[in-house]
């Protein structure tokens, strides 16, 4: 009986290793990217409810609230996302903080408190607060007009040979485009308002940059008066992947608000990170704003994500495998003391 179970379980070894073994090879084969896949889009807000109720207790909330009052100025957009999640998870601040959150709210939000904040707005961009940035500075930037009035502006400075700001210029085109699809160009616009902010990550600056090297003819950037100029501006063969990059900035914006989403696009490192975010933020809408303030970036956009079928498979061969050879080893083991003590006995 024990010689058959041993034989037995010698065979599930040799099975799951073979099975653990080419799987491995069907996974690593394939590259890294195949431990991880796309989780079905139905499942990432699950999954994001999911991370909160693990998070999210009063020490975390409190912790991010907290610190969130100490910015200055303080960022009224992530705070009350936080508070909003906090009231949903019925999640209740102590009283000491909770004075303290409305204390500065009476401060910030003041009839003429308010009125002086979205004056600087409109006056200087890189004093806009991202609760205020769309109804303060939004007019002044997201017109056609102003596309442009900023590409005159920088056709100029070319023309003196000072340095021309080659953000604004990509994406003034773009807005102006008659090619470009009308959400795109809305994502252009919030892109340069972004830009004009200092809100915008280092990688899209660095990707719009390197565009408009290969897809502004500069020497037509002067003769630009009229928004049909544009088309001798662009090369449209060199200008799809920005296209690409902008429809995921869309997807962020339209999911999380346009302020929701300038503020969320800041946070990202690199165009991966821009797709998992875009994927997060159309199922979770504006809740993702107070998601990623609580859980962290890392943590949310992993909500975007599940193990492939091939890894959960190589889990699985490696378990069996595990369990076999402890069995073989049990078995080994008992047998041994089963002679041993039977020869102490004869």
């Amino acid at each position: 009986m024990r010689r058959a179970l041993r034989a037995f379980l010698g065979a599930l070894l040799i099975v799951s290793l073979a099975w653990s073994g080419g799987t491995a090879v069907q996974l690593f084969g394939s590259g890294p990217a195949r431990l991880w896949v796309d989780r079905e889009a139905d499942r990432i807000l699950a999954e994001v409810d999911r991370q909160l109720a693990r998070v999210a207790g009063p020490e975390r909330i409190g912790g991010r609230v907290s610190a969130l009052l100490a910015e200055e100025p303080r960022n009224w957009l992530a705070l009350d996302a936080v508070l909003a999640e906090a009231a949903r998870l019925g999640v209740a601040l102590p009283p000491d903080l909770a004075t303290r959150v409305e204390a500065a709210r009476a401060e910030d939000f003041s009839k003429w408190a308010r009125a002086e904040r979205c004056s600087r707005c409109a006056m200087n961009p890189e004093q806009c607060s991202f609760d205020l940035v769309i109804p303060c500075r939004g007019p002044v930037v997201l017109t056609p007009i102003a596309d442009l009035t900023d590409l005159v502006r920088e056709g100029r400075k070319y023309l003196r040979g000072e340095d021309v700001d080659e953000v604004i210029v990509i994406l003034s085109a773009i807005g102006l485009a008659a090619l470009v699809a009308p959400p795109v160009k809305t994502a252009a616009g919030l892109a340069k308002l972004a830009s004009t902010m200092g809100a915008m990550p280092g990688w899209m600056m660095r990707s719009l940059s390197d565009a408009a090297r290969r897809a502004v003819d500069w020497a037509s950037l002067p003769k630009v008066r009229h928004p049909s100029d544009v088309r001798l501006l662009l090369r449209q063969d060199e200008l799809q992947p920005t296209l690409t990059m902008l429809g995921g900035a869309r997807r962020v914006l339209d999911g999380a608000g346009a302020a929701g989403g300038l503020y969320l696009i800041g946070k990202t490192a690199d165009a991966a990170d821009l797709a998992r975010l875009a994927r997060v933020s159309e199922a979770a809408g504006e809740r993702t704003v107070g998601a990623m303030e609580i859980l962290g970036k890392s943590r949310l956009l992993r909500t975007a994500l599940r193990l492939s079928d091939e890894a959960l498979q190589l889990v699985a061969g490696l378990a069996a495998a595990v369990a076999a050879l402890v069995g073989v080893l049990l078995s080994g083991t008992t047998s041994l003391a089963l002679r041993t003590a039977r020869r102490r006995l004869g």
